[in-house]
């Protein structure tokens, strides 16, 4: 690989964050790297893994100059995005779990289509990945979505959950992420940082592209962070500190959002009982009694209960 090619602004910054990922990692690289668009840096943030992780990205990354490793100390996948994005240079910036891997024209395809359609945010579709066997993931329809065309509630009624909660199978315009000063929030503090990154990107843009086509492998590992013990601590305050920042958003943006939050109310309160033994009655009525202080939980489980009001996010919501 040229060694001049760095100096280059690239169209695509692709970000990976990895702890402990020996067994994965090379895989992930891979189909990286082999990409038919080579205009891409890629941003390999090691975050402070201790088995032979680092050992291996920096043997790849010697016969591929476009990678560059950045160490820090173990602070999670949120810090270590936000790394990679301080340091990006593309006109685009991506990310990609360490334990997934993408398809060869993914970044050609979602390129082409961002240029083309002047997209802030290219979406595309993804196969869930179990013991080697592949499901698409989404019902996404080929095209534009014109934000500017539609109320902010509009958007969030009709397309935002159709879209997908994570970020790995999306691009968004580098000016976008950051001009909007937007982070991911630490997971210790938050039940789904992927979700709000994607929720202040989303809001802030003005059109999106769908690729109907699957080009993103998504691994379903039941060893991952959200399987985790860490993922069940203090999950209550996470998911209402979720709905919290959503509805903070909305309030600070003038965005009328009043079912949509309703309808966070009650799924992050079914998220967060997910979570809880349901053996331990005990454990369990004083998490709904905890879950319950949140000001809108009252009235969204009225409506979950006594209408068909917000039915239109549940059809959209994958899951």
């Amino acid at each position: 690989m040229n060694k001049e090619w760095v100096k280059i602004k690239p169209l695509i910054s692709v970000i990976v964050p990895v702890y402990n990922g020996e067994k994965f990692i090379e895989q992930c690289i891979d189909s990286i790297t082999n990409q038919t668009l080579k205009d891409i840096e890629i941003l390999i943030i090691n975050d402070g893994s201790k088995d032979n992780t680092l050992n291996i990205i920096e043997s790849i990354a010697k016969s591929d100059s476009r990678i560059k490793i950045l160490n820090q100390k173990n602070s999670g996948v949120s810090a270590a995005r936000n790394n990679g994005i301080s340091k990006s240079r593309g006109k685009y910036i991506t990310f990609v779990d360490a334990d997934d891997y993408i398809d060869k024209t993914m970044y050609e395809k979602m390129y082409k289509k961002a240029e083309e359609f002047n997209s802030d945010i290219v979406i595309c579709n993804v196969n869930d990945v179990l013991n080697g066997n592949k499901k698409v993931s989404l019902n996404l329809n080929e095209g534009i979505i014109d934000i500017r065309k539609l109320t902010e509630s509009e958007f969030l009624s009709n397309e935002y959950f159709k879209l997908g909660t994570a970020v790995w199978h999306k691009i968004f315009k580098s000016n976008l992420i950051k001009e909007n000063k937007i982070k991911f929030i630490n997971y210790s503090e938050v039940a789904s940082e992927d979700t709000l990154f994607n929720y202040e990107a989303m809001l802030k843009a003005k059109r999106l592209y769908c690729i109907e086509e699957a080009l993103y492998d998504y691994k379903i590992n039941e060893n991952s962070l959200t399987k985790s013990k860490s993922a069940k601590e203090n999950m209550i305050k996470r998911c209402m500190n979720t709905v919290n920042i959503m509805s903070d958003f909305l309030s600070k943006n003038k965005i009328e959002g009043e079912n949509f939050i309703d309808y966070i109310t009650y799924w992050e309160f079914i998220n967060a009982l997910s979570y809880v033994d349901e053996l331990k009655v005990k454990l369990l009525v004083n998490s709904i009694k905890e879950y319950s202080k949140i000001s809108t939980f009252n009235k969204a489980i009225k409506k979950i209960a006594l209408s068909s009001e917000l039915d239109k996010y549940f059809i959209n919501h994958k899951g």
